[in-house]
Parts: structure tokens; C-alpha cells; sequence
């Protein structure tokens, strides 16, 4: 799943949504997995990565089939740092942490680079 955070008007607590909006999602856990659990299911599990940064958005597709599509390298940052979030964890970018720590009990955690982040993207020239 992707969510959109300033588009497609930002807001001055973006960042802050969208680190409520994961915690939000791993709150929303609590309630299904306990029952799983005494099923002997195995228990549901995601992990979020968030990033900031410019994007370009636009209409893909066409007749009935149209979506609202990003593109741009923050896009790519972000998966990077979803798939580095590990099946149970929300992990975001040093921008994020910055701009969403607004003494509201975010603290930065241990420093990760996502993988393929100091790698040269296809495209990108120095």
C-alpha cells in the first residue's frame, strides 16, 4: 500500500501524518492478531518506510482503468527504506525524523543506510 502525503495539497505537519498514519497501522494490529494468535495463526505483519522529497504525480492509464501514479527518486528512497524496516518495523529518513520530531515522543533510532542508497541509480548522472 502507498499513501500520499502532500498531494494533492501539503499541509506544514505532513511528515507528522504520515508517521501517525504507520503507527496508526501498527496499532490497528492489536486487535486481529491476539485472535490469530489463539487460533495458532500466524500473526499479520508489515513495515512502513517513509521518505520526503520531490515527486512527480500525473494520471496513468486510460478509459476506466486511470490511477493517480508518483515517480522520482524519493519514491524509490522510500521502498529502499520500507524493504530496510525489517516484516515489524516503521523506519523513516533523516528528513522525516527531523521534520516530523516535533516533541511529540519521536526520537531518531539507529542509523541504517537503505540498501542500494549510496549505489548510482540508473539515469542519474554526477
Amino acid at each position: 500500500m502507498l499513501a500520499y502525503f502532500g498531494f494533492p495539497r501539503a499541509r506544514e505537519d505532513d511528515a507528522e501524518r504520515a508517521v501517525r498514519a504507520g503507527l496508526a497501522l501498527f496499532a490497528a494490529l492489536d486487535e486481529p492478531n491476539p485472535r490469530l494468535a489463539r487460533r495458532s495463526m500466524p500473526a499479520l505483519a508489515l513495515r512502513v518506510g517513509i521518505h520526503t522529497g520531490n515527486v512527480a504525480v500525473g494520471e496513468v492509464g486510460g478509459g476506466d482503468r486511470r490511477e493517480v501514479h508518483a515517480i522520482g527518486e524519493a519514491m524509490n528512497v522510500a521502498a529502499r527504506i520500507q524493504n530496510a524496516a525489517g516484516p515489524t518495523g516503521l523506519l523513516g529518513s533523516r528528513g522525516i525524523v527531523w521534520l516530523a520530531a516535533t516533541g511529540r515522543n519521536l526520537r531518531p533510532g539507529r542509523r541504517s543506510t537503505a540498501p542500494g542508497r549510496r549505489a548510482r541509480l540508473p539515469g542519474r548522472s554526477r
